[in-house]
């Protein structure tokens, strides 16, 4: 008989959060930030509202988990790259940041 992997309360917390953050990333990559509501999040991750407001204060705050993901990531990369001149560490820093925004900050998806 195979045992049951159970995974703890931090561990499920950890999942949903992610869950409810990739669900609006898809939602706005697919219809814009300004046209997917809470609930549509919600229906998506398969979750309730409450559920999502222990996670998150609003859409506005999932934005800013994003920004300081990016923000955290660009720092790390900027790093590395420490000893390369100003306009390869630009090239390097804007190419960075499109690969973990994933096309994310299009035009269009913040109308």
């Amino acid at each position: 008989m195979k045992e049951k992997h159970y995974i703890t309360r931090k561990e499920q917390a950890v999942l949903t959060k992610k869950k409810i953050f990739d669900t609006t990333i898809f939602l706005i990559r697919k219809k814009g930030y300004s046209k997917i509501t809470i609930r549509e999040i919600c229906q998506n991750a398969e979750i309730s509202v409450g559920t999502f407001y222990l996670y998150f204060l609003s859409k506005d705050d999932i934005l800013l988990d994003l920004y300081s993901k990016v923000n955290q990531k660009l720092q790390d990369s900027a790093a590395i790259q420490n000893n390369d001149t100003p306009e390869k560490m630009l090239l390097f820093l804007v190419k960075a940041f499109l690969g973990t925004t994933g096309g994310l900050f299009r035009e269009r998806a913040f109308k």
